[in-house]
């Protein structure tokens, strides 16, 4: 079975944003899909979304490309 996987693009939005779109989407998507999430690359809304992924306990992984952080988390 193909992993489905959805992007969502949270660049250019200010905290608390990025954490509360992420979380929407997330309730949104089928169990076993991969969500990407394009920030920009800011230590607020770097800590502030893994908090809360860490807090609902999603597991994620963080790359840096570019001028973006690509934060893949695992809906399981």
């Amino acid at each position: 079975m193909e992993t489905k996987k959805e992007v969502l693009d949270v660049r250019n939005t200010v905290c608390p944003y990025p954490a509360f779109l992420t979380t929407k989407k997330l309730k949104e998507i089928s169990s076993g899909s991969i969500l990407e999430v394009i920030c920009d690359k800011d230590e607020t809304v770097k800590t502030s979304l893994t908090t809360t992924l860490n807090r609902l306990g999603y597991k994620y992984e963080i790359k840096e490309e570019s001028n973006n952080l690509i934060i893949t988390v695992y809906k399981s």
